[in-house]
């Protein structure tokens, strides 16, 4: 087409997606704008280059994965145990904090 795209596909509910072509080289594009927000890549690039062998299939794997995220907290002395720090509950240092699966 006139962006240079010759086909465009989508994968499907398990990911998987399938076009056939000619011989030869082929570049694969990821549509970054149909990737879920705050997924980063894992394999390679979003634009790679594969070679379909003649006879063959060529087969290129694109993962992504959340972003990583994090979790914090402050550690206090609930003087009224209202569960609502207010001055002038102070913070409370040496709190081990074990985060479980």
């Amino acid at each position: 087409d006139a962006d240079g795209i010759s086909f465009r596909v989508t994968s499907d509910a398990d990911g998987n997606w399938s076009q056939t072509i000619a011989l030869g080289e082929a570049t694969l594009a990821v549509d970054s704008t149909t990737v879920p927000p705050d997924y980063v890549l894992t394999t390679g690039n979003d634009t790679q280059t594969v070679t379909v062998p003649e006879g063959g299939v060529a087969t290129e794997p694109i993962g992504y994965q959340p972003a990583p995220a994090s979790v914090s907290g402050t550690v206090w002395v609930d003087l009224d145990g209202d569960l609502t720090r207010t001055h002038p509950e102070p913070p409370l240092g040496g709190i081990e904090i074990r985060l479980l699966d």
